[in-house]
């Protein structure tokens, strides 16, 4: 297992999964940090040409990287945005952190968990569901922009520890800028711009010592540093591995308590859209959802240049969303799960990552 850091020599371009067409007046947005798939792709192409093999030769490629939907030995976690910081003895280090928890409450320049989940015969419903709801003696702020926790901040706050903003939660300006640039279309014939052909694509300049760190396994005899394409347009970006690590998904002895919270630290898909069809898939024991705390979709897609053609789009359930569960009795976390993850599709690359309460909620 390594763990690499991922740093950019110049912006970073990652589509969503919106089509584009140029003149067709549609405007490309970045998203950041970016979806695990976009990094196995830059990953396996880059062991490709470490390895030389032959791009036209379909069978040397499968035996080298596997196909778009099996990918061999490879296994990530990951992208997580992290930071180059100092410590307080001044060594550098680099810190991971993750998006702002959606049953977080702010108020008076803290971040705290929103009041715990409780009955509401008054509050009905169209999910079709029991479910409880949360927050209800809360008044949150309104905030501007997107907040991050470092990893340690994180663990203390699904601790249901009170996190100071000031110190401890970053907006996404101190992390990266986003920059919108018009260009026009040529015509390679002429060797002139063509008319009405104008278009706009926003890229991603991360700060000076923001990346990606990635947690990769499969690919042992990769180099300790260099340089990759990565992202839109092939942009570049440079990777060394490093020495950080911290534990997802921990339970001890893998015994849920009876009231504990799941936080996704990447998108997961899910059979029923927000939720499995039966959580049994992942839990053993009598486990019930009580509550959820749960963002707007994410549609993931990508493109399958071995058969020209796109692949499926899927619904993802986006990172940082919380859900509430109570057990019967004795129950614990499957021990047959992929990557220990969270999810019905993509547990190799890196869908499906989570932290889990270790004490009741």
């Amino acid at each position: 297992m390594s763990m690499l850091f991922i740093e950019p020599s110049d912006v970073w371009l990652f589509r969503d999964g919106r089509p584009f067409n140029i003149g067709s007046g549609q405007r490309v947005q970045s998203l950041f940090p970016p979806f695990p798939n976009v990094v196995q792709g830059a990953i396996r192409s880059h062991q490709l040409a470490l390895k030389k093999v032959n791009l036209h030769d379909k069978d040397s490629i499968v035996a080298a990287v596997g196909t778009s939907e099996d990918y061999g030995q490879l296994r990530l976690r990951g992208p997580f945005l992290a930071r180059v910081e100092k410590d307080t003895a001044g060594k550098e280090t680099i810190v991971p952190y993750f998006p702002l928890p959606m049953d977080a409450v702010v108020k008076n320049g803290e971040v705290r968990p929103a009041s715990a989940p409780r009955q509401a015969s008054e509050v009905k419903t169209s999910l079709g569901e029991n479910l409880w709801i949360m927050g209800l003696d809360d008044q949150p702020e309104k905030i501007k922009g997107n907040l991050w926790l470092s990893c340690t901040q994180l663990l203390q706050y699904l601790d249901g520890k009170a996190v100071r903003i000031a110190s401890t939660a970053t907006s996404e300006k101190h992390f990266f800028t986003r920059e919108n640039r018009i260009g026009n279309s040529i015509d390679s014939s002429l060797g002139i711009t063509q008319t009405g052909m104008l278009f706009e694509v926003e890229y991603i300049r991360p700060e000076k010592g923001v990346g990606l760190l990635v947690e990769m396994s499969g690919y042992d005899d990769w180099p300790s540093s260099g340089i990759f394409r990565f992202g839109g347009e092939s942009r570049s970006a440079s990777f060394r591995k490093v020495n950080v690590s911290f534990e997802m998904g921990k339970v001890q002895d893998r015994k849920l308590p009876k009231r504990f919270k799941i936080y996704f630290a990447s998108p997961t898909w899910f059979s029923a859209g927000w939720r499995p069809e039966n959580w049994n898939i992942f839990f053993e024991g009598s486990v019930k959802l009580v509550s959820a705390a749960v963002g707007r979709y994410q549609s993931i897609g990508g493109f399958d240049y071995a058969k020209q053609w796109h692949k499926p789009c899927r619904r993802f359930v986006p990172a940082g969303s919380v859900y509430y569960f109570e057990t019967t009795g004795a129950a614990s976390i499957r021990q047959d799960l992929i990557q220990n993850a969270l999810t019905e599709w993509g547990a190799e690359i890196g869908f499906g990552q989570y932290f889990i309460t270790s004490k009741e909620w």
